[in-house]
This record gives structure tokens, C-alpha cells and sequence, in this order.
């Protein structure tokens, strides 16, 4: 480990970061004994892996140790900058300044391949409100003491600025109330989520996975399934036909009490994956009358 990291080699710092870290989580100095092999056959061979807290140790000591002292020819290289983006802390200031404030010309590297996953081109965006997440707001989820929202707000913008506040308040009310399991909370905020965030509705893989993961699955009050419902009814009508778009909206429908309409989308959800035993299995259970959530 210590003499891989002494003497970092080019070709393995441009192996996919996954692969980087895999070869970085075992206790061999050979990276080049996994060139050429696939990521499914060094997954068995390191199945014992270390924590992901100390994988994150690992790959932000590397990236502090190694990577940083790069020449700009050789750090500008877009498998590093992924890398890096995916381990980067505020408290590591150099890797940070490579995305933040002025992301732009790592993003030009990284090209907009790398941001699909993330529903947004803006690096110093992406990296920010992860770091946000991981330094403010992911210590507060523990214990039911309600957090000082308003100090919160008010050390992220002196740190960051007011500018960076954004959305992130909101974000952390729910990873609160989902920590606590009021789950009627989480449903009225990303209700308010959405109402502030207009084009959210038309991401449709993002709210059919809060509608079936938050409200199917957890919300009991019926103005909120109501409004999760409408939801899904614009995304069937709006875009390709999609079958699991089709399941979460019979589901809503039918846990709002609208049988027949629900058994209608939920055939129409077979009809695109007959083979699909749960959309089968729910279909007999809304003929029959039983719960599907």
C-alpha cells in the first residue's frame, strides 16, 4: 500500500475509479495484476473489503497524498477528476478548488457523460451539495432531538455564502423526518420540494421513485397520495410508455380508493412485461381486494 502510494503510475491512475479503488482496498502494491480484468472478477477476488468509511479514509488519503501533486496535465485527466469528485471534502482544500467555486474547466474534462447519474451539468453544483450532505447535514441523523434548522441554514452560507444554501435545508428536513419515520412530514415536504422545484415533474425516473418509495410505500394521508397520484398521472400521459411508471401510478390509484382505474393502468403494466410476476401478483390482489402496499 505505502509503495503504491509513493510512486503513483499514470496508467493506473486512468483506470475507471471503481477498478482504483478496488486495487487501492487490497493489500498488494501489482495494479497492474487487474489491468484487463473485469470489474465483476476483482469484485470476487476483494470481497473482503474494508468499511465504506474506511474506503472513503483511503481514497481521500490517496487523492491528498497523490493525486493533488499531479501536474495540471496529468491531474486534468478525466478518470482522476471523477475520482476525485466522488472522495472530495471541504476540508481538503486543494481537490476542492478543482470544483469549487469554479468548476468549469474540470467539467469541460469530465465531459456531460459524467453527469447523467446527477440531473445537472454544474460540477461545482454537484460536488458542493454532496459535501454539504456529508459535512453538515448527514451528522445531524442521529437521536430525535430536532435539529437548529436556522444555525444550520446560517453555517452553510457563512461557510459557502448565502448563495449556496439553495434547496439543502429542505433536502435535510426530509433525510430528518425520514430518520425519525414520520413519514406523513417527509410526504408534505416533498410535496413543497416539488411545488418550489417546478421541473422535477418532468424527471420522471426522480418522482416515480419518491411516489412509490415515499408515498405508496409510506404516506397514509390521502390529500398527499392524492397529490402524488395527479403526479404520476402526468408523467404516463406525458412520456413513453413505461410499465413500472404504469405500476406506481395503478398503486396510487388504488390506495386512493379508485379500483377500476387502478386495475386498468395495472393491466396495462402486465401488457408491457407479461412476463413480470409482481405486476401479475398485484393485479389478482386489486381484483381481490386485498393491500398491495
Amino acid at each position: 500500500m505505502k509503495q503504491l502510494m509513493r510512486k503513483p503510475h499514470l496508467d493506473f491512475l486512468k483506470i475507471s475509479a471503481i477498478v482504483l479503488l478496488m486495487v487501492l482496498e487490497a493489500k498488494t502494491t501489482k495494479a497492474q495484476d487487474f489491468k484487463g480484468k473485469n470489474q465483476m472478477e476483482i469484485r470476487l477476488q476483494m470481497k473482503d473489503l474494508p468499511s465504506n468509511e474506511a474506503r472513503v479514509k483511503l481514497a481521500r488519503q490517496y487523492i491528498n497524498q497523490e493525486l493533488i501533486a499531479l501536474p495540471e496535465a496529468e491531474l486534468y485527466n478525466k478518470e482522476i477528476l471523477e475520482f476525485i469528485s466522488s472522495y472530495v471534502s471541504s476540508k481538503d482544500n486543494k481537490a476542492f478548488a478543482l470544483f469549487y467555486p469554479n468548476g468549469k474547466r474540470a467539467a469541460e474534462v469530465m465531459g456531460p457523460q459524467s453527469f447523467l447519474r446527477y440531473g445537472s451539468t454544474d460540477i461545482s453544483k454537484i460536488v458542493l451539495k454532496r459535501v454539504v450532505k456529508e459535512d453538515y447535514i448527514d451528522p445531524l441523523m442521529v437521536g430525535t432531538k430536532i435539529p437548529d434548522w436556522k444555525k444550520l441554514e446560517n453555517d452553510i452560507a457563512q461557510k459557502f455564502g448565502k448563495a449556496a444554501v439553495g434547496n439543502w435545508i429542505l433536502d435535510a428536513k426530509i433525510d430528518w423526518y425520514k430518520h425519525i419515520g414520520e413519514w406523513n412530514k417527509v410526504g408534505e415536504l416533498n410535496i413543497q420540494n416539488v411545488e418550489n422545484n417546478k421541473w422535477l415533474l418532468d424527471q420522471p425516473m426522480v418522482l416515480n421513485s419518491a411516489c412509490w418509495s415515499v408515498f405508496f410505500e409510506k404516506v397514509t394521508d390521502q390529500s398527499q397520495l392524492k397529490k402524488a397520484t395527479k403526479w404520476m398521472e402526468h408523467i404516463v400521459t406525458k412520456f413513453p410508455p413505461d410499465a413500472a411508471y404504469f405500476d406506481t401510478y395503478a398503486n396510487l390509484l388504488y390506495k386512493t380508493g379508485n379500483v377500476r382505474k387502478a386495475i386498468e393502468w395495472e393491466e396495462k403494466a402486465v401488457a408491457l412485461r407479461p412476463n413480470e410476476k409482481e405486476f401479475k401478483d398485484v393485479l389478482e390482489k386489486m381484483k381481490s381486494g386485498e393491500k398491495t402496499w
